[in-house]
C-alpha cells in the first residue's frame, strides 16, 4: 500500500475539519424560520414585492408565506386569530385595534401615501361637497376611509349622521357606484380610473386626504414579537435591503410593482410620487395616531375609552437594530 506524504495528509485533514465545521454551522443556524404576512394587493406594499422578487428574505434565513386581504382590519382580525404572524395596515385599523384593547405592537411603517378619493353621482343631486347630506356613501368601515370621511364632512358643515353610510369592501367599489347601489363612495386609488371612466362627465370628485399622509404599518401581537426579536431583525433587514434596492434601482421598482399588481405601466408613473418608499417609526406616525383616535373616541361607539399612550405600543428595538437612523419617537 503506497504511503500518503504527511504533507498532503496534514491539508486533506484540515479541508475535512473546514468542512466539517462549515457543514456544522449551517445545520446549527440553517433552520429557516417561517413567517406569515398579511396586507391588501397594494402599491403600499412594494417593498415586500421587492424582498419576494430578489430573494432578500431566503437569503436572510426566513421563509415568508404572503395572503392578500381585502381591508387592513380583515388583515387584523386574522393577525389575532393567529392565523398570520403579522399584519400590514394603515395606522388608522391599528388605532381602532388599540381603543379595542387588543394588545399589538407596530413594529415599522413601510410607506407613507396618499390614497383615499371620493366619488359621487350628480344624477343624484350631488355637486358640491354639501350636497352630500342625507346620501348614500359607500365606504369600508373601521378603515382609514371612514376616517378622511368624517374629517372631509366636518370641514363641510356635516357629520357622520348627516349621511347613510353603506359598508363597501374594495371590490364591490365599482360595481356599487355604477349601478347606483350608493349615491357616492369612499374609494382607492387603484379604483380611480374605472370609476372615472364609468361615472364619465355624471362624476363629482375629490380628494379626501387633504394635506396628511396615510401610513402602511407592520402589526404584530405582544406575545409573537416578543417570542420572535431576531425573526423580526431579520424581517427588517430584509425589506431594508428592498428599499436600497428600490433607491438603486428605481425603474426596475417600478417595473415589479407593475407586474405584481398587474397594472399598466402609465398608472405606475402616474402614481409614483404618491408613495414614500422606506422602513421608518417617526413622530410624525405617532401624532396622526394620535389625532385619529381622538377622533374615534368622539365619532365612535367605544363607550367610556380614554385617550392611551399611543407610543408604549410602537416596538422600535428591531428596526432600530437594522436602521437606527430610522427610530424617531418621542417617549
Amino acid at each position: 500500500m503506497k504511503k500518503i506524504p504527511s504533507v498532503i495528509l496534514a491539508v486533506l485533514t484540515v479541508l475535512s475539519f473546514g468542512f466539517g465545521t462549515s457543514a456544522c454551522r449551517r445545520t446549527e443556524s440553517g433552520s429557516v424560520e417561517p413567517i406569515t404576512l398579511g396586507k391588501m394587493p397594494i402599491a403600499a406594499h412594494l417593498l415586500i414585492y421587492i424582498a419576494e422578487e430578489q430573494g432578500f428574505f431566503s437569503k436572510n434565513g426566513i421563509a415568508v408565506a404572503v395572503r392578500d386581504f381585502d381591508t387592513g382590519p380583515e388583515a387584523l382580525r386574522a393577525m389575532f386569530a393567529e392565523n398570520i404572524d403579522i399584519a400590514h395596515a394603515g395606522e388608522y385599523a391599528a388605532v381602532a385595534s388599540i381603543l379595542k384593547d387588543d394588545d399589538l405592537r407596530i413594529l415599522a411603517s413601510i410607506d407613507r401615501y396618499r390614497f383615499f378619493h371620493l366619488a359621487a353621482r350628480k344624477d343624484r343631486g350631488v355637486r358640491k361637497a354639501s350636497d352630500l347630506r342625507g346620501k348614500k356613501i359607500g365606504v369600508s368601515p373601521a378603515t382609514s376611509g371612514e376616517f378622511f370621511l368624517g374629517r372631509f364632512l366636518q370641514l363641510q358643515g356635516l357629520s357622520l349622521s348627516d349621511i347613510t353610510a353603506v359598508d363597501i369592501r374594495p371590490p364591490e367599489f365599482v360595481q356599487a357606484i355604477s349601478d347606483g347601489s350608493v349615491d357616492a363612495v369612499v374609494y382607492i386609488r387603484p379604483y380611480d380610473k374605472e370609476i372615472r371612466q364609468k361615472l364619465g362627465a355624471d362624476g363629482v370628485f375629490w380628494d379626501l386626504q387633504g394635506t396628511q399622509d396615510l401610513y402602511s404599518v407592520m402589526v404584530a401581537r405582544r406575545e409573537w414579537t416578543s417570542g420572535h426579536p431576531e425573526t423580526l431583525k431579520r424581517l427588517l433587514k430584509s425589506l431594508l435591503q428592498a428599499e436600497k434596492h428600490l433607491i438603486a434601482h428605481p425603474a426596475q421598482g417600478k417595473e415589479t410593482l407593475r407586474r405584481a399588481l398587474d397594472l399598466d405601466a402609465s398608472y405606475v408613473e402616474e402614481t409614483w410620487t404618491d408613495h414614500l418608499f422606506s422602513l421608518t417609526l417617526d413622530q410624525s406616525l405617532v401624532v396622526a395616531m394620535e389625532h385619529e383616535a381622538r377622533w374615534m373616541i368622539k365619532n365612535r361607539n367605544f363607550g367610556e375609552v380614554r385617550m392611551p399612550n399611543l407610543s408604549d405600543y410602537i416596538y422600535g428595538d428591531a428596526l432600530e437594530a437594522v436602521k437606527p437612523t430610522a427610530v424617531n419617537i418621542i417617549r
